[in-house]
């Protein structure tokens, strides 16, 4: 563990960084609370492309993306 008490998930980053080179959206699953977004927030401060981050589990931040998807989408 780190200094912040989060788990190094080197191996997991470096997949990611790999499917993000394949494709420009990557989704992370999984269950609630194991650490997701850290991991997503940990990958996106060592790109130097700008990152945008969907909340799907909230409702009022799923309901824009699915009704108009195209326009989240766009940039």
């Amino acid at each position: 563990m780190d200094m912040q008490g989060s788990i190094p998930r080197l191996r997991l980053q470096e997949e990611i960084k790999v499917k993000l080179k394949e494709s420009p959206v990557v989704a992370l699953l999984g269950a609630r609370q194991v650490g997701k977004t850290t991991l997503a927030r940990k990958i996106s401060e060592s790109l130097e492309e700008e990152v945008t981050f969907f909340d799907l589990e909230s409702p009022s931040g799923r309901a824009p993306l699915i009704e108009t998807p195209e326009l989240a989408l766009r940039s």
